[in-house]
């Protein structure tokens, strides 16, 4: 079974491999340390589906749309306190990195929000659009 997993894994990290060469750009990522970092990312504004809570009155899934996008990068795992912080350009202007997640071994997500974001208002309000 060994055999099979690492051709499995070759198999995706090929596959990773060019969906990143067809479909990534390239991103500078102001750090906040003064320096910078250029990396190839997927841009977008919409992920997946987001299963309703079984408890709620909407207990149906929804279209979850991440209102200032979301970097993903394949095959890189990017640690999270060199990039936190950091100013990105994208196609909707520019934003800074917020929460940085990895779904996996090999995929780094990275959450864009506004500049000043952590000066935005606490609270449930409904922070993305459906």
């Amino acid at each position: 079974m060994d055999g099979f997993d690492s051709l499995f894994d070759k198999a995706m990290r090929d596959a990773d491999a060019h969906i990143m060469d067809r479909m990534s750009s390239p991103f500078t990522l102001q750090l906040r340390g003064g320096g910078e970092m250029t990396l190839n990312a997927i841009y977008d504004t919409e992920l997946t589906l987001a299963s309703g809570k079984a408890d709620s009155q909407t207990p149906r899934p929804v279209n979850v749309s991440f209102e200032h996008g979301v970097l993903t990068v394949l095959n890189q795992r990017i640690e999270r306190d060199v990039i936190a912080g950091a100013r990105v350009h994208t196609p909707q202007g520019e934003k800074v990195v917020g929460p940085v997640f990895y779904q996996d071994r090999t995929t780094t997500v990275i959450e864009l929000t506004i500049p000043g974001g952590s000066q935005l208002p606490k609270g449930k309000g409904v922070r993305f659009s459906t």
